[in-house]
């Protein structure tokens, strides 16, 4: 799976004046993208580790009052090995839509069908559903959270390492 498809999944109904947050942190840099040929190619020219906001934003507001719904809820799962992430995905109960190498571990993805719209409501319940794994639940809960691109993509390839598609979860 290139970039261009993993990012269209993730942002494949993004509505009128809704963006994608980027950012870089070293040197500081933020930028607010429409589609996913935009953060792939950004991918590909920014010299430093690229982050994005996992969930749209309206306009360029990267806070958690910018987010304008919440689409994906994402556990971070770092340093473990493959049998530790299959272990702690299974704590969730339901399959996530995505899984993500991040050099570290593990990032899964659930896509929200429909999205919430009322992000402050759902932040318990997002909580609540993160720590039934192993994830950071207070950091990864929040709904302005930013994941790493670089370390998913091959510059050489353009592909996108470590990631798979098992099905669309339903929550």
């Amino acid at each position: 799976m290139n970039p261009a498809q993993f990012f269209a999944t993730l942002f494949h109904d993004l509505k009128e004046g809704e963006t994608i947050e980027l950012r870089a942190f070293n040197p500081p840099r933020r930028w607010w993208v429409r589609n996913s040929d935009e953060i792939a190619q950004a991918a590909r020219e920014c010299p430093e580790d690229l982050y994005f906001g996992v969930n749209p934003r309206m306009g360029e507001r990267g806070d958690n009052e910018g987010v304008s719904r919440i689409t994906v809820v994402v556990a971070d799962l770092d340093d473990k090995s493959s049998d530790d992430t299959t272990e702690s995905l299974q704590g969730y109960g339901l399959v996530p839509s995505a899984v993500v190498s991040s050099g570290g571990g593990m990032h899964a993805y659930w896509l929200l069908d429909p999205p919430v719209d009322n992000t402050a409501e759902f932040s318990e319940t997002r909580k609540m559903f993160l720590r039934s794994g192993d994830s950071d639940a207070v950091h990864d809960a929040a709904p302005s959270h930013v994941t790493g691109i670089r370390r998913h993509l091959n510059r050489g390839t353009a592909q996108l390492g470590g990631c798979f598609l098992p099905r669309f979860a339903v929550v």
